[in-house]
């Protein structure tokens, strides 16, 4: 017997194959020259007349001979499809994590589906941003963020300042340098918010990930070794089609 799996790969085969030989066929079938054909004799007057040999060319396809190609064509590309098709209808098999089914006598076709999601999930958390680690976070429940370590730092001003180089005497001014210095004149306390992951949240999240994936993809290749028995619809369709029934 041929396997569901087998059979996905025949019909992959035969759509490629097939697919390619009716763009040929459908391209000679559109030469119309091809269709014609010819017969030309000669019969002279007298028969001391000038005589001609015959002409001939002969028609080098048929509509019956390209709708024969076509039909043979479609009975294997419609035929293959249509077992893998039917056979996918009860192909099933349960996915299990680590011993625990989450589900039961699942759709081969589904599980298919399952497998590319969970490629584009896994690529969707990876691209997400998480917590910097530079930080110490703490969650906080009224604000619905997570929360950094308060940090102070000083705020400075920059003020006028003198300095007496020398003192006034009876007899001459102090002499005062006039220069700015910076002083403390308060601080600010900064704590930084986020609504990112946590570095080991993400990473347990693409870890589940990867375990679905991975019980998807067994759950699919079970399905897929469901004997098939050759589905071939395609004859009463065609025949119907071409007149042939």
């Amino acid at each position: 017997m041929t396997k569901l799996s087998e059979a996905v790969a025949l019909a992959r085969a035969a759509k490629t194959r097939v697919h390619g030989a009716l763009t040929a066929l459908h391209r000679e079938s559109q030469k119309i020259d091809l269709y014609v054909g010819i017969t030309r004799t000669y019969r002279p007057i007298g028969d001391d007349d000038e005589r001609f040999p015959d002409e001939s060319r002969s028609v080098r396809t048929s509509a019956t001979d390209v709708l024969d190609e076509l039909n043979r064509l479609l009975l294997e590309r419609w035929n293959t499809e249509a077992t893998v098709t039917y056979a996918n209808t009860e192909a099933r098999a349960d996915v299990v994590v680590n011993g625990v089914t989450l589900l039961s006598e699942v759709p081969s076709t589904y599980l298919l589906f399952l497998e590319k999601a969970l490629e584009d999930l896994y690529t969707f958390v990876t691209k997400m941003p998480s917590l910097d680690p530079a930080e110490t976070w703490a969650w906080d429940g009224n604000r619905g963020t997570y929360v950094s370590t308060p940090v102070e730092t000083a705020r400075e001003k920059r003020v006028p300042k003198a300095l007496v180089l020398y003192p006034a005497t009876d007899k001459h001014p102090a002499q005062v340098e006039r220069y700015e210095d910076s002083e403390v004149r308060g601080y600010w306390t900064t704590t930084k918010l986020s609504g990112a992951l946590p570095a080991d949240e993400k990473r347990a999240v693409l870890l589940r990930v990867v375990e679905l994936r991975d019980a998807v993809k067994t759950a699919r290749e079970r399905a897929n070794l469901l004997d098939v028995v050759p589905a071939k619809p395609a004859s009463i369709l065609l025949d119907y089609v071409l007149g042939r029934s």
